[in-house]
């Protein structure tokens, strides 16, 4: 995950990962301009192209959800169209896309049978797993 602070992303992932492909390709929040931020969950409506050319810089999706499945894997799932995504975040290089997790009426973060769970660098590392499979659409 990421904290934002002074303008400045302050990576709060694990350093195992700070060698991975995705970690040199996210993208910095913008140094002087106004941070004008959205929230989004349809990325076909034609609502986000137009947020951005109206001044949205920063794009907050929502939702993708942690979760574990009925064998005890733990992935991320999310109804959001990543390719559409992935043409906007190609189609405007200067905003930065984050991803909301969450949604309402469930257990954060989901516990297994016996009422455990993993730790929030375990799920930091399963969240850079879906963003790196996903070609690295989300820059926090």
């Amino acid at each position: 995950h990421v904290v934002i602070s002074h303008r400045k992303l302050v990576s709060a992932y694990p350093s195992s990962l700070s060698s991975s492909s995705i970690m040199s390709n996210l993208r910095s929040l913008p140094s002087t301009a106004p941070l004008i931020i959205g929230y989004a969950s349809n990325a076909n409506s034609g609502k986000v192209d137009r947020a951005i050319v109206d001044g949205a810089n920063i794009i907050i999706w929502s939702f993708i959800h942690l979760h574990i499945t009925d064998d005890s894997k733990c992935t991320i799932k999310t109804s959001l169209d990543l390719v559409e995504i992935k043409r906007i975040r190609e189609k405007y290089k200067h905003v930065v896309h984050l991803a909301a997790f969450g949604g309402w009426n469930g257990p954060h973060p989901p516990t297994f049978s016996n009422g455990s769970s993993l730790s929030g660098e375990k799920w930091c590392e399963v969240f850079m797993k879906f963003n790196e499979e996903s070609g690295g659409l989300f820059d926090g």
